[in-house]
Protein backbone atom coordinates (compact mmCIF):
# COMPACT_ATOMS: atom_id res chain seq x y z
CA UNK A 1 0.00 0.00 0.00
CA UNK A 2 1.04 3.52 -0.84
CA UNK A 3 2.58 5.43 2.07
CA UNK A 4 0.35 8.01 1.83
CA UNK A 5 -2.43 6.21 2.66
CA UNK A 6 -0.71 4.46 5.75
CA UNK A 7 0.07 7.91 7.30
CA UNK A 8 -3.27 9.88 6.07
CA UNK A 9 -5.09 11.30 8.87
CA UNK A 10 -8.47 12.58 8.47
CA UNK A 11 -9.18 15.37 10.44
CA UNK A 12 -12.62 17.02 12.29
CA UNK A 13 -13.30 20.04 12.28
CA UNK A 14 -16.75 22.39 12.90
CA UNK A 15 -17.48 24.70 9.79
CA UNK A 16 -20.51 27.12 9.64
CA UNK A 17 -23.33 25.35 9.16
CA UNK A 18 -24.38 23.71 5.78
CA UNK A 19 -27.43 21.80 7.12
CA UNK A 20 -30.23 22.32 4.27
CA UNK A 21 -32.84 20.51 6.87
CA UNK A 22 -33.04 18.11 9.81
CA UNK A 23 -32.90 14.96 7.87
CA UNK A 24 -30.62 16.50 4.97
CA UNK A 25 -26.68 16.92 6.33
CA UNK A 26 -24.34 18.57 3.74
CA UNK A 27 -20.46 17.68 4.87
CA UNK A 28 -17.59 18.86 2.97
CA UNK A 29 -14.85 16.50 2.31
CA UNK A 30 -11.28 18.34 1.41
CA UNK A 31 -8.66 16.23 -0.76
CA UNK A 32 -5.00 16.72 0.31
CA UNK A 33 -3.78 13.81 -0.77
CA UNK A 34 -1.81 13.45 -3.72
CA UNK A 35 -3.97 10.75 -5.41
CA UNK A 36 -7.98 11.08 -6.77
CA UNK A 37 -10.59 10.07 -4.04
CA UNK A 38 -12.58 8.14 -6.10
CA UNK A 39 -15.33 6.93 -3.62
CA UNK A 40 -16.55 8.00 -0.06
CA UNK A 41 -18.38 5.03 1.55
CA UNK A 42 -20.56 5.81 5.33
CA UNK A 43 -21.50 2.84 7.70
CA UNK A 44 -23.42 2.85 10.85
CA UNK A 45 -21.15 -0.13 12.02
CA UNK A 46 -18.10 0.25 10.63
CA UNK A 47 -18.63 -2.90 8.79
CA UNK A 48 -21.18 -2.18 5.96
CA UNK A 49 -20.75 0.24 3.83
CA UNK A 50 -22.91 2.64 1.87
CA UNK A 51 -21.09 4.68 -0.79
CA UNK A 52 -21.62 7.87 -2.18
CA UNK A 53 -22.84 8.77 -6.13
CA UNK A 54 -20.40 10.64 -8.20
CA UNK A 55 -17.16 10.99 -6.19
CA UNK A 56 -14.31 12.32 -8.10
CA UNK A 57 -12.16 14.60 -5.94
CA UNK A 58 -8.80 15.78 -7.60
CA UNK A 59 -6.11 16.28 -4.95
CA UNK A 60 -6.43 19.72 -3.50
CA UNK A 61 -10.00 19.98 -4.34
CA UNK A 62 -12.98 20.09 -1.86
CA UNK A 63 -16.46 19.08 -2.62
CA UNK A 64 -20.25 19.34 -0.13
CA UNK A 65 -21.56 15.77 0.45
CA UNK A 66 -25.24 15.17 1.82
CA UNK A 67 -25.92 12.18 3.78
CA UNK A 68 -30.17 11.22 4.54
CA UNK A 69 -30.36 11.23 7.96
CA UNK A 70 -33.46 8.64 8.71
CA UNK A 71 -35.19 8.19 11.92
CA UNK A 72 -34.25 4.81 12.33
CA UNK A 73 -30.42 5.89 11.77
CA UNK A 74 -27.67 6.48 14.21
CA UNK A 75 -26.16 10.13 14.01
CA UNK A 76 -23.06 8.88 14.52
CA UNK A 77 -21.19 7.36 11.33
CA UNK A 78 -18.06 6.11 10.10
CA UNK A 79 -16.42 7.70 6.79
CA UNK A 80 -13.75 5.88 4.54
CA UNK A 81 -12.18 6.84 1.02
CA UNK A 82 -11.08 4.81 -1.70
CA UNK A 83 -8.27 6.48 -3.32
CA UNK A 84 -6.98 5.97 -7.32
CA UNK A 85 -3.95 4.39 -6.23
CA UNK A 86 -5.66 1.29 -4.79
CA UNK A 87 -6.45 2.40 -1.15
CA UNK A 88 -8.76 3.27 1.74
CA UNK A 89 -8.15 5.65 4.31
CA UNK A 90 -8.72 4.73 7.90
CA UNK A 91 -12.39 5.18 9.04
CA UNK A 92 -13.33 7.67 11.03
CA UNK A 93 -16.45 8.15 13.50
CA UNK A 94 -18.34 11.36 12.68
CA UNK A 95 -21.25 12.74 14.84
CA UNK A 96 -23.62 14.05 12.23
CA UNK A 97 -26.17 15.58 14.74
CA UNK A 98 -23.47 18.82 15.90
CA UNK A 99 -25.63 21.71 14.88
CA UNK A 100 -22.52 22.95 12.45
CA UNK A 101 -21.79 20.73 9.39
CA UNK A 102 -18.60 18.62 9.36
CA UNK A 103 -15.63 19.17 7.43
CA UNK A 104 -13.73 15.58 6.49
CA UNK A 105 -10.01 15.78 5.24
CA UNK A 106 -8.41 13.30 4.19
CA UNK A 107 -4.22 13.81 3.73
CA UNK A 108 -1.90 15.65 6.20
Amino acid sequence: MDRIFQKSVINILVLFSLNASADTIKFMVENKTSAKLIDLQISSNNHSWSSFSSVDLNPSESAVFEWIHSPESSCHQYVRGNFSQGGWSASVKVDFCIKQSVKITFGP
